[in-house]
């Protein structure tokens, strides 16, 4: 009878006694006993295989599309390249702005950063846009049936606002999105039942952003038109005043000339012409870059991946799920033996 570390090779009772005849098992005495309870290694990796397969088969597939895009700084966000080229003007300070804006990343606006994006694509408003749009519906044949992304994902829902809120914690959860501060770009992905709806959603997701963009910018674009609308009213009113004190000085001192002390009150009143002109003509600049930017709609990203439909599925994966079920039914059978 051949002897595994000192136990006789056969059924698990002589094993049990052998191993209360020794008393302390040692380790070979642990290796003999998993060889005999090899069944048991076997048994749990066919259970894992089934049970994996069982997942696979009630479990919806997954699909995934991903994209980048990057955000483009808008003409009047800017707060750093306004400070840049203030400072450029004074020769030297320029490479000091230069490294200013470069340490901010570029954009001197927060709504205009990679961060600011990454918030905005799992806030609740954009993913209720999201939910509440109408994509088509790939659970029948009829190529016109619409349905909202709501009722795809959750089609049993008796009280819609109680799944809504479920439904933008799921996608908050199952989207993943990373940013690049250095290179300025942001990327995200979405998952879906069928693969065509897969990058439908992730090019909705754009639009929304954009959407967002195109709304926030024209909203503030409409107030700074307001007010400096205010603001020229009143520059205009300051330069016709002091234009209108300067005539009259110089028609009531026609000799203002030939006295020092004239002559220096005229030098303060076209001074004051001066800056009252200056600060018009500024202003009304700005205001007429306030109404353009106001209608501006060009888009405030720029796509460089656009969504693509996925080839292969995200789950299941057979080979990889079929994989990791052998590995954990292994390491359970193991443990059971041992």
């Amino acid at each position: 009878m051949t002897l595994i570390g000192g136990i006789p090779e056969r059924g698990g009772d002589e094993v049990e006694r052998a191993i209360v005849a020794v008393g302390e098992p040692s380790l070979s005495t642990w290796i003999a006993g998993t060889i005999l309870r090899w069944r048991w290694i076997a048994w749990a990796v066919v259970a894992a295989w089934v049970t994996a397969v069982t997942l696979m088969l009630v479990l919806p597939p997954s699909w995934r599309a991903s994209t980048t895009f990057t955000p483009n700084v808008s003409p009047t966000g800017g707060g750093t390249s306004r400070l840049a080229g203030a400072l450029g003007s004074l020769g030297g300070a320029g490479a000091l702005a230069g490294s200013l804006t470069s340490s901010l990343g570029g954009a001197g606006d927060p709504s205009e950063s990679p961060l600011f994006y990454e918030k905005l694509l799992t806030s609740r408003e954009l993913l209720t846009r999201l939910l509440t749009s109408r994509f088509p519906d790939y659970r029948t044949d009829a190529p016109n049936d619409s349905a909202t992304l709501l009722d795809l994902r959750n089609e049993r829902t008796k009280n819609r606002k109680r799944a809504l809120e479920k439904e933008v914690k799921a996608l908050q959860d199952e989207m993943r999105i990373g940013s690049d501060q250095r290179a300025n770009m942001v990327s995200f992905s979405v998952d879906a039942e069928w693969a065509p709806l897969a990058p439908q959603m992730a090019q909705r997701v754009l639009d929304l952003v954009n959407e967002f963009n195109l709304q926030q910018r024209q909203t503030r674009g409409r107030v700074r038109r307001v007010f400096l609308a205010g603001r020229v009213d009143s520059t205009r009113a300051e330069l016709d005043r002091t234009t209108r004190v300067l005539r009259d000085f110089e028609v009531a001192n026609r000799d203002w000339m030939q006295s020092p002390v004239l002559k220096a009150r005229h030098g303060d009143l076209e001074r004051q012409q001066a800056i009252a002109e200056d600060l018009y003509v500024s202003t009304r600049r700005d205001y007429e870059q306030a109404r353009v930017a106001e209608v501006n709609d060009a888009a405030l990203i720029t796509v460089i991946d656009p969504p693509v439909q996925p080839e292969k599925k995200q789950f299941p994966r057979i080979g990889l799920t079929l994989a990791v079920a052998t590995v954990l039914g292994g390491l359970g059978g193991l443990l059971a033996a041992i």
